[in-house]
């Protein structure tokens, strides 16, 4: 049998657990909502993961990295990054950016597509 503050510890951090990968889920749903603005973009979402084939065949991949409270982000124009959520944004581990005002700069850029960011309230 667990001691008492062993058995709480692991129970807050179940808790923890839980709500972040409640978090990713409902962030990549608000990605995948986010590039339905561009024509021809493809999404498909398996649970903690997300791949967005844009119309020339580039690929976005997310996914979660639960043990470190951390969304991956492959990009085909700047390469992987992490971001954590702080303050109700996710923001990059290397350069405090944000993740949806990277994905709006890369995707005007590229295609000339200006995306909406997802509503707050999918979040």
């Amino acid at each position: 049998m667990l001691p008492f503050e062993e058995k709480e510890s692991i129970e807050a951090d179940s808790a923890q657990e839980f709500h972040f990968l409640s978090l990713v889920q409902r962030t990549l749903q608000a990605l995948s909502l986010m590039f339905e603005a561009l024509p021809q973009a493809d999404c498909d979402e398996l649970p903690g993961v997300l791949t967005i084939e844009l119309p020339d065949k580039r690929i976005y991949l997310f996914n979660s990295h639960a043990s470190q409270r951390q969304l991956w982000m492959s990009s085909p124009f700047s390469g992987g990054r992490h971001f954590l959520y702080e303050d109700d944004q996710w923001i990059d581990t290397r350069n405090q950016a944000f993740l949806y005002e990277i994905l709006i700069q890369e995707i005007k850029k590229a295609y000339g597509v200006l995306l909406s960011p997802p509503s707050l309230s999918l979040l």
